[in-house]
Order: C-alpha cells, then sequence, then structure tokens
C-alpha cells in the first residue's frame, strides 16, 4: 500500500489504486461538540456526494476526547464515506496535527498535495472540492 504521510505522528493510508487515482486530498478538523461543525460538515458530505469520488480523497481529524460522542456524530453527520482518524487521548489543545497546521478553531477544511503542503485554506478548499465533479 502507498502511504501519503500527512506527519511524522499521523498517517492516512490509502491503496495503490486509489493512489494512482485520487489527485486531491482535503483535511478535516473538528469536534462533535462543535456546532458550527454540525452545520457545516453536512454540506460537505452533500458537495462530496454530488462529485467524482475518484478523484478525492477526505480525511477527518476529530479532537474529541470521547469515543461514544464521536461514533455517534460520524452516524448522525453521514461521515462515513469519509477516511476519519480519532486520538482521544490527545484532544484539541496536544494534537499535533493541529500545531503542524495551525489550526485554532473548527471546522477548518484544508486542501493539501501528497507531502500535506497547504494548497488552500476554508472556502477555497471547499470550491476546489465542488469542481472535482
Amino acid at each position: 500500500m502507498k502511504k501519503i504521510i500527512i506527519s511524522i505522528v499521523f498517517e492516512f493510508v490509502i491503496s495503490q489504486a486509489q493512489a494512482q487515482q485520487v489527485k486531491h486530498h482535503f483535511l478535516l478538523f473538528w469536534r462533535s461538540d462543535c456546532v458550527g461543525c454540525h452545520m457545516a460538515i453536512p454540506q460537505l458530505v452533500k458537495k462530496a456526494a454530488e462529485c467524482d469520488t475518484s478523484k478525492f480523497t477526505i480525511m477527518t481529524i476529530s479532537f474529541d476526547t470521547d469515543s461514544v460522542s464521536y461514533f455517534s456524530a460520524i452516524k448522525q453527520l453521514k461521515m462515513e464515506g469519509f477516511k476519519n482518524k480519532y486520538n482521544f487521548s490527545q484532544g484539541y489543545i496536544n494534537n499535533p496535527l493541529a500545531k503542524k497546521y495551525g489550526v485554532t478553531k473548527t471546522p477548518t477544511l484544508l486542501y493539501v498535495d501528497a507531502q500535506g503542503k497547504v494548497l488552500a485554506t476554508m472556502q477555497e478548499a471547499y470550491t476546489k472540492l465542488s469542481s472535482l465533479k
């Protein structure tokens, strides 16, 4: 399997076949108790469903510290089609990815290259996703 390395501490694994096709990668930082997340994520899920899913992957990083709330929100927000990651022991402040990308609030959507370099943030990232039909 080919790995797209987003950080030394945190990796997302995609298959060799998917790695050949997927050229667009999005990172979504969120929390299950974030009101803004509950407003933005359904729009992101809807937009992703309208696009050609072979062209992109959405990887989510949760700042939740409670597994029950996390898994409940994944189901409620219909995020099962995303690559979802969490580390309940780190929460928000100690999360190395939050530090690496300077994330200070949720939701935060980033468009990154295969090496994890930020190409666009928030609205520009959403616009990029919208163009992948």
